[in-house]
């Protein structure tokens, strides 16, 4: 009677959990879709996806989503207490990324695709090309761009370690946003054994009607900058 009774209790516990979790889970995705909503709303759409590393940016540093051309955004946590959570963000942002896509099919949000700025090595190198471009050299050094709609801050900071940490703030429209001028993990092709900091100082030029940024470091790779998303389109290089 004892066992039967164990028994009973238990498969009604692992039915509350069971019910639990299905409830969360489907108020998880109900919330990935508002979050959706909200983003296309403000004008911030992008596709989550978990790079498995804390950076803005995918080891191959493509910032944007290849086939849709929309910015991504990394959802990975760096948690140890985290399971349910993570599991959770998960469902949350599937039904995140369904809202955009869907959006994005009903030809809502064309105006947010980047693929036209990604652009090859030589398509870069010839941006520079039979120009003097503005350089950022010493911290605190400010660009105007496009007539003042957009203000970057260059920031310069060299530890007791000789590591160099170099960072751009994007201002535009009363909000900011931060961008660290690094290697992406993986990234086959940066100078230096395992060093992620790039090395300044920077050139920079302006392309695609002023929209974009682009970057070149002493070591010859460079950043493609989104100015209105305030993000990294691409890092490439070395630049012929």
């Amino acid at each position: 009677m004892v066992v039967v009774r164990l028994a009973v209790l238990g498969s009604v516990v692992i039915l509350a959990i069971g019910i639990q979790i299905s409830h969360r889970s489907s108020q998880a995705r109900v919330e990935g879709r508002e979050e959706a909503a909200e983003a296309i709303a403000k004008g911030r759409p992008r596709l989550r996806r978990a790079f498995e590393t804390s950076d803005r940016l995918p080891p191959d540093g493509i910032g944007i989503d290849r086939d849709t051309g929309l910015p991504l955004q990394n959802t990975t946590h760096w948690c140890a207490n985290c399971r349910w959570q993570d599991f959770f963000g998960g469902a949350r942002d599937a039904a995140y990324n369904e809202r955009i896509l869907e959006a994005l099919a009903a030809g809502k949000l064309d105006r947010f695709r980047l693929r036209h700025k990604l652009r090859t090595k030589d398509q870069i190198a010839s941006l520079f090309s039979g120009v003097r471009p503005d350089r950022l050299e010493a911290d605190g050094a400010v660009l105007s761009i496009g007539r003042g709609a957009f203000d970057i801050t260059y920031h310069h900071d060299v530890q007791r370690d000789d590591n160099e940490f170099n960072w751009l703030i994007v201002s535009a429209g009363g909000t900011s946003e931060l961008l660290r001028l690094s290697y992406p993990t993986s990234y086959v092709d940066r100078p230096g054994s395992g060093r992620r900091g790039s090395r300044g100082p920077y050139d920079a030029v302006v392309a695609d009607d002023e929209t974009s940024l682009i970057l070149r470091d002493a070591d010859g790779y460079a950043w493609v900058i989104d100015l209105p998303g305030g993000l990294v389109v691409e890092v490439a290089g070395p630049i012929p």
